[in-house]
Formats: C-alpha cells, sequence, structure tokens
C-alpha cells in the first residue's frame, strides 16, 4: 500500500535537545516530498516558532500548530482551521494558576503574553526561539481567545502533580497536556492533533 501521508511532530521527534535537526531526517523528509508523499508537521509550537524547521524541510502545504488548535498552509499563512480557549476557560486556567504562582504564557494572534519577566517566561522563550510581551496579571488582561495556555515549571519533578490537580480543576473546560519536560499546555477540550490532521488527511 502506498503511503500518501506523513504526519510528525518536531520536538522530541524531528528536533532534538540541541534545538536541531539531524541532516539524516531532513533528508528523509525531503526525499519522501519528491516520492509523493504529504509530510505533515503535528507540533505544539505556535506557527512562526515552527517554520524555522518547515522551511529547510522544504514544506509549503498544511501544519498542525498548538497541539491541533490550528491547522495553516506554510506558503501563504492561510488558516484553515482555529479552535482557541475561551475567555471563561482562560480564567478558569488562572484561578488555578495564579493563587499557585505559577507561570503561564497566552497566545493571540502569534504573539506570546505573560505576567512578567522572570526566569520560567526566558526558559520558554530560549525553547521556542520567540520573544514575550509582559501584560502585567493576566486574569485582568484577558479579553479576548486565546489560542493556548502554557503553564511553565522550572523542576520537571513537580509537574506530573501539577498536571493532576489541573486536570481535575479544569473538567470537561479544558484539555491538559504535557509537550516538554517543564511545559503543560492547556487548549480547547475539543482540540486534538488527531482531529487537526482528519482535516488534511
Amino acid at each position: 500500500m502506498r503511503i500518501r501521508l506523513l504526519a510528525i511532530d518536531l520536538d522530541g521527534t524531528l528536533v532534538n535537545d540541541r534545538l536541531e535537526m539531524d541532516p539524516r531526517d531532513v533528508a528523509a523528509v525531503k526525499a519522501a516530498t519528491v516520492a509523493g508523499v504529504t509530510v505533515v508537521l503535528a507540533t505544539g509550537r505556535m506557527f512562526k516558532s515552527s517554520l524555522r524547521y518547515a522551511q529547510p524541510l522544504g514544506l509549503t502545504g498544511p501544519i498542525i500548530n498548538y497541539q491541533g488548535a490550528v491547522v495553516r498552509e506554510i506558503a501563504s499563512g492561510e488558516v484553515w482551521y482555529r479552535c482557541e480557549l475561551t475567555v471563561p476557560m482562560q480564567q478558569r486556567v488562572l484561578a488555578f494558576a495564579e493563587p499557585n504562582d505559577w507561570h503561564v504564557n497566552a497566545y493571540v494572534d502569534e504573539q506570546v503574553y505573560t505576567a512578567r519577566a522572570r526566569p520560567e517566561a526566558d526558559l520558554y522563550a530560549r525553547i521556542a526561539m520567540v520573544p514575550y510581551e509582559v501584560v502585567g496579571p493576566l486574569s485582568k488582561w484577558v479579553r479576548q481567545d486565546s489560542t493556548k495556555m502554557v503553564l511553565v515549571d522550572l523542576d520537571p519533578a513537580d509537574v506530573p502533580k501539577r498536571i493532576a490537580e489541573l486536570t481535575a480543576w479544569m473538567g470537561d473546560e479544558g484539555r491538559v497536556t504535557r509537550s516538554l519536560d517543564w511545559f503543560v499546555e492547556v487548549v480547547n477540550p475539543q482540540v486534538s492533533k488527531s482531529r487537526a490532521l482528519a482535516m488534511v488527511a
């Protein structure tokens, strides 16, 4: 049976701990494209953060970002699908995170917003290779939908307990996942990479 579509994650799959791609993997992806296979990156990264990897791979078609919350075309940047956290969903995240001093990023129109500059914000910015904007307490700033929220903990050992607590807190108002060791991501409960992939398959 001929393979028509290949979906690949970035971090921990194509992208290593040094935030680089192995030239052999790059060559393999390009070879698959030449063979007529549609290669789709499916990642938690923002669109602009993933472009630095998509472009060297020679990809121009659809890409799945934000854990499946957004599907875009690489070449044009056109959004094919978007499913975001509503303001009440975000406020529920913040009602848990802020009293516990858990660092939170919010994402609006490909920009990262956070309450204050701190090591957690810098860690995320270094890995995602995108800047952030400080806006003060997010619970007072949130006025529109956010593509996702990312909560950052500098101690990976704390993350499983926090995920369990946040998952119980959110209930059916958000889907909680762990991406990298330090990052806990919250998206609309309707969002998943598999659902987004079905749209481009």
